[in-house]
């Protein structure tokens, strides 16, 4: 009547009526899951088995085989369970970080405060002591090489990276919105002052008042 063969008719139901009713809603994968998921593989399981096997949906199943069987070294890398090191914040955690900013203090200061940026500071000294991306991916095994280089750049160019995070000085303030108004570039004013063009634009962002000298 529609053209369709049996087989495909049974897939399409199970996928678009069946599935969608189903407990499993594309939950994480865990590292005991993705060890199962190969295991069952490896026994020639079907991705509908295995997905009644591991609670996940069939068409996740299908993606990660996909994924597993690729010639694509970083389609492979994103089979990895993503680390849940990022911790929830307690009700402390944010009264503290709230009043550490109305104290004015940086926000990398506050996450080594409050050791949230353990993972940042160890791959920023990997990559300044000269190790390749594979080299920090097997010492930082949580994340696919792609990643960290990805969050390196990131951080690079995060307002103050790398400088000394000294506060801003009256005559800073007076020189940046004299050179600004000079239509100069971001990158140039930057230079200017010693500042990072990050900061430079959140300087101007923040609109701070020009103070005579």
């Amino acid at each position: 009547m529609f053209g369709r063969s049996p087989k495909s008719v049974v897939a399409i139901a199970y996928d678009k009526i069946f599935a969608p009713t189903r407990t499993a809603t594309c939950k994480p994968w865990t590292e005991a899951e993705m060890g199962k998921l190969v295991s069952l593989v490896a026994q020639k399981r079907t991705s509908k088995f295995i997905a009644d096997a591991l609670g996940q949906t069939h068409s996740s199943v299908q993606h990660r085989i996909a994924a597993l069987n690729s010639d694509n070294q970083q389609l492979r890398d994103r089979t990895n369970p993503k680390p849940r090191s990022e911790r929830g914040w307690s009700p402390q955690e944010i009264a503290r970080l709230h009043e550490m900013r109305s104290n004015g203090m940086k926000i990398e200061a506050i996450g080594l405060e409050l050791e949230r940026s353990k993972n940042n500071e160890k791959l920023l000294k990997l990559k300044a002591s000269g190790k390749t991306w594979a080299q920090i991916q097997a010492e930082m095994p949580q994340r696919a090489a792609h990643a960290w280089k990805a969050r390196f750049y990131k951080l690079r160019h995060r307002p103050d990276q790398g400088k000394s995070h000294r506060p801003r000085s009256k005559e800073d303030v007076y020189k940046l919105h004299l050179l600004h108004a000079e239509n100069l570039a971001t990158k140039d004013i930057a230079r200017a002052l010693d500042r990072s063009p990050g900061a430079i634009i959140s300087a101007l962002r923040n609109r701070y008042p020009p103070a005579p000298l």
